[in-house]
């Protein structure tokens, strides 16, 4: 929708307004107030002037009113981008450790992702939109690179185990939004061996215990 006002010290006729598709031509003016507004509200969709997203032209032309001299002017050309539909994203998801481990930070079971204790990760996802403004998550805007947003997330020194969601949302220039939530499941207990049995007995070699057998443990 685009509002607008106009003057005109000898009263107000007509406003009428012509729009093109970018690439394309004006069409026929269109009669869009003839009660002698000065201010006006016009919704192209509805009214049938622009059917289908994209990028248009508008302008507008205001005629004096009857009773006068009938002088015309036409306004300077808008620019107007029409889209209705909301962002979306790539099915594809990627969480991977932020630092190096000697052990494997993230396992996946399933669309599930289970995150080892004290492992900060790095999780990766992309929108996709033409007129995509921003991603933010948690309220933050988030930087693209190559067409990908990857926010990191840290566990705090108290993070309890259980799931945590990561949401990413979407914005174009006009406003529509999407969401995409990757949850991750933290794991903030480490593993305790206990109950060690070691058969048979060692055989002790300068105070050091050789093993040649099986040893089993609980953890």
């Amino acid at each position: 929708m685009l509002s607008g006002s106009v003057e005109d010290d000898d009263g107000i006729g007509t406003i009428s307004v012509r729009v093109k598709a970018k690439g394309g031509s004006y069409g026929d003016w269109k009669i869009v107030s003839t009660d002698g507004k000065t201010q006006i509200n016009y919704n192209f969709k509805e009214k049938g002037l622009i059917t289908a997203d994209g990028e248009y032209t508008v302008q507008f032309k205001v005629v004096d009113s009857a009773r006068k001299a009938k002088g015309t002017a036409e306004s300077e050309d808008f620019n107007i981008l029409v889209d209705g539909t909301a962002p979306t994203f790539d099915e594809a998801v990627t969480v991977k450790a932020a630092e190096e481990s000697t052990f494997s930070a993230v396992e996946k079971q399933g669309t599930s992702y289970y995150i080892k204790k004290n492992n900060k990760v790095r999780v990766t996802v992309k929108p996709i939109d033409d007129n995509l403004k921003t991603v933010k998550v948690h309220d933050e805007d988030q930087t693209l690179d190559a067409g990908k947003v990857t926010y990191e997330w840290t566990p705090a020194s108290d993070e309890v185990s259980g799931e945590k969601e990561i949401k990413f949302v979407a914005e174009d220039k006009v406003g529509n939004t999407k969401e995409k939530i990757v949850t991750l499941f933290y794991d903030a207990e480490l593993p305790v061996v206990s109950d060690v049995t070691v058969s048979p007995n060692p055989v002790t070699v300068n105070s050091v215990n050789y093993y040649n057998g099986n040893i089993t443990f609980k953890g």
